[in-house]
């Protein structure tokens, strides 16, 4: 009988000894990143000491790696939109990539200023992959005319893949200026 997290959302980490045990400051770099998706799930069914643990690492953990992982999994957690949008100005762009993906893929309400944010990554952030995952994620928001605007600066961008995104993103704002 094969059972994993999805199966049990009404669970706690204090029903889980395991997880609680592993989801430690201490515990290897390995373990910690392994650790991030069931946090995930555990944090939206309410657990506060999963909601904790993923926030930790987004917010404070010293290894890149963590960050980006916590960031890929924490879109679909509602409490930790905020943390996630702060995530979009961390100063490595794995884990920069990664909050801004993780928005377009879970959809639903922005925090106030995430669309900012996302048009200063777009504008000026120094890779690539950021620009372009920044204007897919501002095509996935309300079309506003400031956010339009960045897209259409950002159609003279060097590269393809940030102007084919600007434009697939003033495509889903049925933009006509």
């Amino acid at each position: 009988d094969h059972r994993d997290l999805h199966s049990f959302p009404t669970r706690r980490s204090s029903d889980l000894p395991v997880f609680a045990s592993l989801a430690v400051p201490t515990a290897p770099m390995s373990t910690r990143f392994l650790l991030q998706a069931p946090a995930a799930v555990l944090a939206r069914a309410g657990d506060a000491g999963a909601e904790a643990f993923l926030r930790g690492t987004l917010r404070r953990d010293p290894d890149p790696h963590l960050r980006a992982r916590a960031a890929e999994v924490a879109g679909p957690v509602e409490a930790l939109r905020s943390d996630l949008a702060l995530a979009v100005d961390d100063p490595e762009v794995r884990v920069r990539e990664a909050a801004i993906n993780a928005f377009a893929a879970a959809g639903g309400q922005a925090p106030s200023g995430l669309a900012e944010a996302l048009a200063r990554r777009l504008a000026s952030d120094e890779w690539t992959i950021v620009r372009a995952a920044a204007a897919r994620t501002l095509g996935t928001l309300p079309p506003l005319p400031k956010v339009d605007a960045a897209l259409a600066a950002a159609l003279t961008d060097l590269y393809p893949d940030v102007r084919g995104s600007a434009i697939d993103a003033l495509g889903a704002h049925k933009a006509t200026a």
